[in-house]
C-alpha cells in the first residue's frame, strides 16, 4: 500500500485545524485500471489461443497507441509469457495436453445443437446468475471482515497482510 500511495493519493489540509483528508487522483487510478485490464486481456488471449505473442499483438490492435504507455509493452510481454508457462505447467501436473483446453479445434468437428438444448442452457444460465450473486455477496462480506480485522490489528496489520499473502500463495 505504501508503494502505491505516492502514486494515487494526496493528503490535503481542509481547514486551519490541520485536519487532513485523503483525495484519490481519479486520472491516475483510471490509468492503472487500463494497464491492469490490458495485461489481463493479453494474458487471457495468450492462454485461450495458446499464442503468447498473439495476446500481445491482439492488445496492440485493440488499444490505441495513445492509451498504450511504454511500460505496458514489457508488462504484457512478461505477463503473457508467464501465463503460458503456468498453463503448460498446470497441464503437465494433470497429465493433459494444451490442445484439450484451447477454444479452437485442431480437427474439424461436426457438433450441431438442437432446440432441445436451449432449456438446458437457460437453466445453467439461471443457476450461474444466482451463484454470481452469492459470490458477490460473499466477497463483500469477506472484504468487510478484512477491513474490520485490519482496523483491530492496527500496527500488526502489515504482518497480517504478509501472512495472508503467504497463505494464499500456498
Amino acid at each position: 500500500m505504501r508503494l502505491t500511495a505516492r502514486h494515487f493519493k494526496e493528503w490535503v489540509e481542509v481547514s486551519e485545524a490541520r485536519a487532513c483528508t485523503e483525495m484519490v487522483d481519479d486520472q491516475r487510478l483510471a490509468h492503472a485500471t487500463r494497464v491492469a485490464c490490458s495485461v489481463g486481456g493479453a494474458c487471457a488471449m495468450a492462454v485461450i489461443f495458446n499464442a503468447p505473442f498473439g495476446g500481445l499483438l491482439y492488445m496492440f490492435e485493440e488499444i490505441t497507441s495513445i492509451s498504450w504507455p511504454l511500460e505496458l509493452t514489457f508488462r504484457v510481454f512478461v505477463g503473457t509469457m508467464l501465463c503460458s508457462l503456468i498453463s503448460y505447467a498446470l497441464c503437465f501436473l494433470v497429465n493433459s495436453d494444451i490442445e484439450e483446453f484451447v477454444i479452437y479445434a485442431a480437427k474439424p468437428m461436426n457438433k450441431e445443437w438442437e432446440y432441445l438444448d436451449l432449456p438446458i442452457f437457460v437453466v445453467i444460465s439461471a443457476m450461474l446468475g444466482f451463484m454470481t450473486s452469492l459470490h458477490t455477496r460473499a466477497m463483500l462480506g469477506v472484504s468487510g471482515w478484512r477491513s474490520r480485522m485490519q482496523r483491530r490489528l492496527g500496527a500488526w496489520s502489515r504482518y497480517e497482510r504478509i501472512a495472508e499473502s503467504v497463505f494464499y500463495a500456498a
